[in-house]
């Protein structure tokens, strides 16, 4: 990707960057957005190494200081409740998917996203089981069950 910012003026490379700042201080600032993707993001952006599992910051606007605590712990795999969640949802569903009947290479999906529903992430109602195939199908296509 080209570089867009390469032959801008001092003054718009500043432009931009302050504008970015901002953009990023009212999205971390916001209370709508999931906490899962700002640690994300976090994450990615500073570049954090694995081992930091939390990180305090103080975000001053309009003379307001603001503390704000992210949990970085968002890979799903350091979630033992997801090992038991998943159990659950294939026992439930007799280790077969729901949508094909297929009882092979089965595994438990989110009915609402893992990001989108932080509170329903280990609710058992809120899982299926579903082949391998078939899973694949309902991410890449947005195909429903």
């Amino acid at each position: 990707m080209a570089n867009i910012l390469a032959t801008a003026s001092p003054h718009i490379k500043a432009k931009v960057i302050e504008n970015a700042w901002n953009f990023f201080v009212d999205y971390l600032l916001d209370e709508s957005k999931p906490a899962i993707t700002k640690a994300e993001i976090l994450k990615d952006l500073l570049h954090l190494k694995p081992h930091i599992k939390e990180l305090r910051l103080i975000i001053k606007t309009d003379g307001k200081e603001t503390n704000q605590v992210f949990n970085l712990k968002y890979n799903r795999n350091e979630y033992p409740e997801l090992y038991i969640w998943r159990k659950e949802v294939l026992k439930r569903d007799n280790y077969t998917c729901k949508r094909c009947g297929k009882a092979k290479n089965i595994e438990a999906h989110h009915i609402e996203r893992w990001v989108d529903a932080p509170e329903k992430r280990f609710d058992v109602a809120n899982g299926i089981s579903l082949c391998e195939k078939c899973h694949k199908l309902i991410h890449s296509k947005g195909i429903e069950f």
